[in-house]
């Protein structure tokens, strides 16, 4: 099962749904759905992180977390739609809950990138 996060206004499809909003999906590293969340185009990933449930974090504490759309990440003050993420748009979520691995993560854009886990820095692109 995944979980439903709505904004303000209740998620769903209302009719009166504030223009731009749209439905995206939070996954796994191994592709599982996480959560559904009606977010809006300004969203960052704070926003994103603070409306997914407990247990999509379970582990995680303080550790380090990344939301990746495609081969990008959402880091900073980038917003969804500085990522071009939209209606329909999957983000990944992966983080390591023990802040010392090194962690890897593939892209449909056919490159791979080797990460530091506890310093969140990136060791190596392969393509």
């Amino acid at each position: 099962g995944f979980f439903r996060v709505g904004l303000p206004w209740g998620g769903g499809r209302p009719p009166n749904r504030p223009p731009g909003a749209m439905r995206i999906s939070v996954n796994s590293l191994a592709g599982r759905e996480l959560a559904s969340l009606d977010v809006g185009p300004a969203w960052t990933k704070s926003d994103v992180c603070a409306r997914l449930p407990p247990e999509a974090l379970e582990g995680a504490g303080a550790a380090w977390v990344r939301l990746l759309h495609g081969c990008e990440e959402l880091a900073g003050d980038a917003t969804l739609d500085d990522m071009q993420v939209c209606d329909g748009s999957a983000l990944q979520l992966v983080f390591d809950p023990a802040g010392r691995r090194k962690i890897l993560t593939a892209s449909s854009d056919h490159t791979a990138k080797l990460w530091q886990g506890g310093s969140c820095e990136g060791l190596r692109t392969l393509h």
